[in-house]
C-alpha cells in the first residue's frame, strides 16, 4: 500500500494544540515506520505553521479593527467640530451684520440730532446777527448827533462873547445823546451776549458724548463678543487639526497593520503552492517514501523546518554559531541606533549579547516590528528567511501572544507616564481625562490601562472606569513614540521607564529638553521583561538555558552596569508569567512535553551542559 493511502485509510488525526509541537497528533498510533513518521511530521508542522500565522493573521484584524474605530470616532468628533466652526462662523457674521446695523442707526442719530442743534444755533446767530445790526445803527445815528452838537459848539464858541445861553442848549442835547449811548450800550452787549449759544453748544456736546459713550459701549460689547467667537473658531480649529493628526496617525498605522497581514498571507501562499508543487508530483497510489520526503524537502528548508524527531533548537544554535534573537529596531533605549548606519546598542542588545556570549556563539538579531516578534519564532518575515530562535526584546508575558513559552524575568522596570517638557497639566494619570494618550501596542499596557480605571472608545462601557480619554493610540511603530509626543499628536505617553529614560535624559537624544518622566510607576508593581521561544519541545534545552543564564548574570557587575545605563537603577522584583493569567507556558511546562517527546520518540533527554570550550570561554 503507498504512503498517502496508508495515511488517508487510517483515523483522522486529532486538532494540534495551539501551544504544543509533540503532541500535536499521535503518530506512534498510526504504526507507521520511521521515514513515514518523519514524512507525516513534516505535514504536521507545515500545517502547524500555517495554522499560527492564520491566527496571527487574526490578531492583525483584531488590531486594524481597532484602528478603525479610533478612525471612525475621531471622523464623527471631526465633523461635529466642522459644523460648530461653522456655527460660529454664522454667529460672527451675524454679529458683524448686528453691529453694522447698529452702528448706522447710532451714525444717523448723532448726525441727525447735530444738525437740528446746529440749525437752531444758526438761527440764533442770525438773529443776534440781526439785532447788533440795529444796535451799530443806532449808534451811527448817535455819532451823527455829537457831530453836529460838536458844529454847534463850534459856532456857539465863536458867539460865545455875545451869547452864552446857547451852551445849555449844547449841553441838554449831549445829555441826551449820552443817554441813548448808555442804552444803546447796554442792548448792543445784550445783543452781543453768547452765553445761550455756547449753551447750545455745551447742551449739544453732552448730549452727543453720551450717544457717543453708548455708541463705544455698544462696539466694546460687540468687540468682545466677536473676540470670544473667534476664540471659538481658533479653539474649534485647533480641535480639528488634532483630530486630523490624530485621524492620520492612526491611518499610517492602520496601513502598516494592513501590510503585516499582506505578509502573513504571502508567506501562506507560497507555502500553498510550494506544497501544491510537491504534492503534484506525487503519484497516489505508487509514490514510495523517498520521493514524498523528497518533494516536501525544499519547502521544510525554505521553512526552516526540521522534521527529524531529535532536533533540538540548542543544538542547532551551536552547531551554527550564532543565536538568532528577534528585536525590535526602533526601540529607543532598548534596541536602536543613535546614528544611521550603527550597530544597534540598548539594554536588550546588551542582554542579548551577553546571552550569545554565555552560550559561546555569535550574535545575529533579525529586526521587526516589535508586536511581530514572536511571530517570528513561528516563521520569518518573508518566505525562506530564517526563523528567530528567541526574543529578547522587551516582552512582557501575555496569553495574547500564540505557541510562546516564557524565561524568567530578566529585567524588572517601572511603567510610567510621560509628558512635553513642561506640561503641567500633566501630572498623572487622574488628568488624563479629555486627552490623547499614546501607548505600544502591548496587550499588557492595555490591561494595565483598563485596570487603573481608564477608559477609551473599545471600552468605553466597562465598568470602574475613572478617567475617560480624548482617544488611545496604540503605536505598533516603535520610530514614532517619541516624535508624536514632542511633536503634539498625543498629550500624554505611557511607557516603559527605559524607553524614554536615555531618549528624555541624555543630551544626544533628539528628544533632550523636550520631552520628561512624571515620577512613580503606574503599575502595582514592577514591570518586567522574559526571553521567548516557540512553546515547542524541541526550544525547551534553550529556554532551560536561558534561565540558568539570567540566574547567573545577575550575579554580575556587567549587569548592574547595563540597568545603571539604560534606566537609572536597577530595579528589584519578584513576580514572573506564573503570576500572570492565562496558563502561560515556561520551563516546567516546557520540560514535560520535552520528556513526553523523548519517551514518545525514545529519544535519550539531553542535559544542559555544553561543550568544555564554551564553558571555559565564559568562566
Amino acid at each position: 500500500m503507498s504512503l498517502l493511502r496508508r495515511i488517508l485509510s487510517n483515523p483522522t488525526p486529532k486538532e494540534p494544540q495551539e501551544n504544543t509541537e509533540l503532541t500535536e497528533v499521535p503518530v506512534e498510533e498510526l504504526a507507521f515506520s520511521e521515514d513515514e513518521k518523519r514524512f507525516y511530521r513534516a505535514l504536521q508542522l507545515v500545517s502547524s505553521q500555517t495554522s499560527q500565522l492564520s491566527r496571527q493573521i487574526f490578531r492583525a484584524l483584531e488590531v486594524q479593527e481597532n484602528f478603525l474605530s479610533e478612525i471612525s470616532q475621531r471622523t464623527s468628533k471631526l465633523d461635529a467640530e466642522l459644523n460648530m466652526a461653522n456655527d460660529y462662523l454664522n454667529s460672527s457674521n451675524s454679529t458683524v451684520g448686528a453691529l453694522q446695523a447698529q452702528i448706522d442707526v447710532e451714525v444717523n442719530e448723532v448726525n441727525t440730532s447735530v444738525g437740528e442743534a446746529m440749525e437752531q444755533i444758526s438761527q440764533t446767530l442770525a438773529e443776534k446777527s440781526h439785532n447788533v445790526t440795529d444796535v451799530l445803527d443806532g449808534i451811527l445815528e448817535i455819532g451823527k448827533g455829537v457831530n453836529l452838537l460838536a458844529l454847534n459848539a463850534a459856532i456857539e464858541a465863536a458867539r460865545a462873547g455875545d451869547h452864552g445861553r446857547g451852551f445849555a442848549v449844547v449841553a441838554d442835547e449831549v445829555r441826551r445823546l449820552a443817554s441813548v449811548t448808555m442804552e444803546q450800550a447796554q442792548q448792543a452787549a445784550k445783543q452781543l451776549d453768547f452765553t445761550q449759544v455756547n449753551d447750545e453748544l455745551q447742551n449739544i456736546s453732552q448730549t452727543n458724548k453720551q450717544r457717543l459713550d453708548n455708541f463705544v459701549e455698544v462696539i466694546q460689547a460687540a468687540t468682545a463678543q466677536l473676540t470670544q467667537l473667534f476664540q471659538s473658531i481658533s479653539d474649534q480649529l485647533r480641535l480639528v487639526m488634532n483630530n486630523t493628526a490624530v485621524i492620520f496617525e492612526t491611518l499610517d498605522l492602520s496601513s502598516g497593520s494592513m501590510e503585516r497581514i499582506k505578509g502573513k498571507n504571502r508567506i501562506i501562499n507560497d507555502v500553498v503552492e510550494e506544497m501544491s508543487s510537491g504534492l503534484d508530483k506525487i503519484d497516489i497510489q505508487n509514490t514510495n517514501i523517498d520521493k514524498a520526503i523528497g518533494a516536501f524537502d525544499t519547502t521544510l528548508k525554505k521553512m526552516y523546518l526540521v522534521p527529524d524527531a531529535a532536533h533540538d533548537q540548542l543544538d542547532d544554535i551551536l552547531t551554527r554559531g550564532k543565536l538568532r534573537v528577534a528585536v525590535e529596531p526602533n526601540f529607543v533605549g532598548l534596541s536602536f541606533r543613535e546614528k544611521l548606519g550603527e550597530p544597534l546598542e540598548g539594554l536588550d542588545i546588551d542582554y542579548a549579547k551577553a546571552f550569545a556570549r554565555y552560550l559561546g556563539v555569535e550574535c545575529e538579531f533579525i529586526e521587526a516590528p516589535w508586536d511581530m516578534c514572536t511571530e517570528l519564532l513561528t516563521a520569518g518575515k518573508k518566505f525562506g528567511e530564517p526563523l528567530a530562535d528567541i526574543v529578547i526584546s522587551a516582552l512582557p508575558p501575555s496569553a495574547e501572544y500564540d505557541n510562546v513559552a516564557y524565561s524568567e524575568a530578566y529585567t524588572y522596570l517601572h511603567w510610567v507616564l510621560a509628558r512635553r517638557k513642561g506640561d503641567n497639566r500633566i501630572k498623572g494619570i487622574n488628568d488624563l481625562g479629555g486627552k490623547v494618550l499614546g501607548i505600544i501596542n502591548d496587550p499588557a499596557a492595555l490591561d494595565l490601562l483598563e485596570q487603573r480605571g481608564i477608559r477609551w472608545s473599545s471600552n468605553e462601557n466597562k465598568p470602574d472606569g475613572k478617567v475617560v480619554l480624548e482617544n488611545l493610540i496604540a503605536y505598533s511603530d516603535q520610530s514614532r513614540i517619541h516624535h508624536c509626543l514632542a511633536d503634539g499628536v498625543v498629550d500624554a505617553f505611557g511607557v516603559d521607564l527605559p524607553i524614554y529614560h536615555w531618549a528624555s535624559k541624555n543630551p544626544a537624544s533628539p528628544w533632550y529638553n523636550k520631552i520628561e518622566i512624571i515620577p512613580g510607576n503606574i503599575a502595582p508593581q514592577p514591570y518586567y521583561y522574559t526571553m521567548a521561544v516557540n512553546a515547542w519541545a524541541s526550544s525547551y534545552r534553550l529556554l532551560a538555558k536561558a534561565n540558568e543564564f539570567i540566574a547567573w548574570f545577575k550575579t554580575q557587575s556587567e549587569r548592574t552596569a547595563i540597568e545603571k545605563r539604560w534606566q537609572g537603577e536597577p530595579v528589584a522584583g519578584n513576580i514572573s508569567y506564573r503570576d500572570e493569567a492565562g496558563n502561560l507556558m515556561g520551563e516546567d511546562e516546557l520540560k514535560k512535553l520535552y520528556l513526553a517527546h523523548c519517551e514518545k520518540f525514545k529519544l535519550s533527554p539531553k542535559g544542559l551542559d555544553l561543550p568544555s570550550s564554551v564553558t571555559q570561554e565564559v568562566a
